[in-house]
């Protein structure tokens, strides 16, 4: 569950069940249309062409914790469920050209993606064949999403926000 991968000292928790959202009808009459006429964002219909997945049907849901709030450089940990592993990351390698022109980086580190676009940091690991974990902020590292997806810190093992939650 998610709870067991975003850090226990988030002070914003959020989730977002978009295959359910997808399905509403307030979608159906707002949100589809105008992406019917405007189309995806640019990022997000270069990415589909370029890799083939299209996000808005990929992604199920999602949950974050963030910390640092009103900060300049918030961190925070992003859960997803829906991206196939092997996909991905096959992307993620086609995207570092694109990504080089544009001023970013992305690096492989084995399971582990590292992108870093004008000083904004994301680490990215798989902690199952769906289901991706980002760490982003200043503070992402290969390491801090190896012990996020470890479930070392995670928000699960907080009394008051399991019981918070649990209301």
């Amino acid at each position: 569950d998610d709870l067991s991968l975003l850090p226990r000292d988030s002070e914003m928790v959020a989730g977002l069940n978009i295959a359910q959202l997808q399905g509403s009808q307030l979608w159906k009459k707002f949100a589809e249309p105008q992406l019917m006429k405007n189309g995806l964002p640019p990022e997000l219909a270069e990415f589909k062409a370029k890799c083939g997945i299209d996000p808005m049907t990929v992604i199920r849901s999602l949950s974050i914790g963030v910390k640092g709030i009103g900060s300049p450089k918030p961190d925070g940990v992003v859960v997803i469920h829906g991206p196939e592993k092997a996909a991905s990351l096959a992307c993620f390698e086609k995207m570092k050209g694109e990504a080089a022109k544009n001023g970013a980086t992305i690096t492989m580190d084995g399971d582990v993606v590292l992108v870093s676009n004008k000083g904004d940091n994301y680490a990215i690991t798989f902690v199952d064949n769906d289901t991706a974990v980002a760490v982003m902020g200043p503070n992402a590292s290969k390491d801090s999403v190896k012990a996020v997806a470890a479930g070392t810190s995670a928000l699960k093992t907080s009394p008051a926000f399991v019981d918070m939650y649990n209301r």
